[in-house]
């Protein structure tokens, strides 16, 4: 599940989270989040389609031509795995005509993407771009703290310590 209260928010991710929030100031009204898997771009296209009542689809979803044009904003989770490039060109291209803004997630920002089809490549690069980092230290010890909680477990701040110090710096190494 997505739900809002099981994002954490810290300094690794806070200018995003304004970004987000200014959907018409995207460059074409297309973001592209992207980040190393693992890191919560799944789970911060969630959150923003909840906020803005936009339509989740993944990447790999996609069919040529579009069923119909797009009647609400879009989430397309990982983009950068689209079957069919020229799908996912229509649909962006369908959802900029109908003035609604398009969340992308990828693991590569698009200037390093591997995209065969040069018009897909352009209106990539032409989108506002941002990086969702790894998480810091402290967005990192919040996390051990409410994985343990959910466990109905303490964990004392020396094995936090320990863990944290010893850990890949990864969520799902917690």
């Amino acid at each position: 599940e997505y739900a809002a209260e099981d994002f954490l928010w810290g300094e690794a991710n806070a200018g995003l989270r304004a970004l987000l929030e200014r959907a018409p100031a995207w460059s074409n009204l297309r973001l592209v989040v992207w980040g190393a898997p693992g890191v919560g771009k799944t789970h911060l296209a969630h959150l923003w389609a909840a906020q803005s009542g936009a339509l989740v689809m993944t990447a790999l979803g996609l069919r040529t031509p579009p069923i119909a044009p797009p009647d609400q904003p879009l989430a397309i989770d990982d983009a950068d795995a689209a079957i069919s490039e020229t799908a996912l060109f229509h649909t962006l291209n369908a959802a900029r005509e109908a003035g609604l803004p398009v969340l992308l997630t990828a693991r590569v920002p698009p200037a390093r993407a591997a995209i065969a089809l040069p018009d897909l490549a352009s209106r990539l690069r032409a989108s506002s771009v941002a990086e969702l980092a790894g998480p810091d230290d402290r967005l990192l010890a919040m996390l051990l703290d409410r994985l343990a909680a959910e466990r109905e477990r303490a964990v004392p701040e020396p094995v936090k310590r320990f863990l944290l110090d010893r850990l890949p710096r990864e969520a799902a190494a917690l």
